[in-house]
């Protein structure tokens, strides 16, 4: 299956206005309206010329290294779609000057955020990035694969998860529930910041809870035998849900705890 993973936006990074994020079997996209954050997996379909087919839509490597992607213009009402036997004998080999029939849009591809985009999604699409390099270790529950996940979320690399590092995975957990609510749509953009700055001085309190209850050596941080000791045990650290600092923050920790459930469903047993 082609390998399509990468940043891109639409029409250019420059002028971005709207990007898209594959990494890891996953998707995050964005515009000025809305995003999302859901699976990426493609159909298993014998199509020519490069295309592969996601759901409703095609998608195929571009030039320099962007992405061309292709859907049915059925909300033209130009003819009914057709059925999967009959992609083959009509995708076309260039998307010069197509028919009403199709909507095309080409990505180019982007090594940074597009500005426009960069306050409200960078820090996840960053920590989604850091997670790439986990994905080939956790095709199977390992310790391998728990030691990879704990990497990405250390970004000093000293072997401890500190208030900082904590904060940050649950803005980002938060951002991601919020995201894969309604992997149709998506959450509206406005009602999504407002929804984040309100809980933006959750994560820290979360985080102190944390480092509070599991902190068994006295380092003011988390290391790997002390996250990886209580998930062994039962009781998943980083799923805690419940903390002394009220409703906001119990409300936050419990929508960053179902996208790390969804995010990282093998978590628990990776250190079992």
């Amino acid at each position: 299956m082609p390998n399509f993973e990468g940043l891109y936006a639409y029409p250019a990074c420059q002028e971005a206005e709207e990007f898209w994020l594959i990494t890891s079997g996953m998707e995050f996209f964005a515009d000025s309206e809305f995003f999302y954050f859901g699976d990426f997996v493609g159909e298993d379909l014998d199509l020519p010329y490069g295309w592969q087919r996601y759901d409703w839509y095609f998608v195929r490597r571009g030039e320099a290294g962007g992405l061309e992607f292709l859907n049915w213009s059925a909300e033209e009402g130009v003819g009914e779609e057709p059925g999967p036997a009959a992609w083959s004998g009509i995708l076309p080999r260039t998307t010069d000057d197509l028919g009403p029939e199709w909507n095309v849009s080409t990505y180019a591809p982007c090594a940074f955020v597009p500005a426009p985009f960069s306050f409200l999604h960078g820090e996840t699409v960053n920590f989604l990035r850091d997670l790439a390099p986990a994905s080939d270790q956790c095709q199977q529950p390992s310790a391998a694969c728990f030691e990879a996940l704990f990497g990405a979320v250390d970004r000093h690399a000293d072997g401890e998860l500190n208030t900082a590092e904590l904060s940050r995975l649950f803005r980002v957990l938060l951002h991601l529930g919020l995201a894969a609510q309604d992997e149709d749509e998506g959450p509206a953009t406005e009602a999504a910041l407002t929804a984040l700055t309100a809980n933006l001085a959750a994560a820290p309190l979360i985080a102190t809870a944390l480092i509070a209850s599991y902190d068994y050596d006295g380092s003011d941080a988390l290391s790997y035998d002390e996250v990886a000791g209580e998930l062994v045990g039962g009781n998943a650290v980083l799923l805690q849900t419940e903390t002394s600092f009220g409703a906001q923050a119990r409300g936050a920790a419990a929508t960053a705890g179902e996208a790390l459930r969804g995010l990282l469903p093998l978590l628990r047993q990776t250190v079992e």
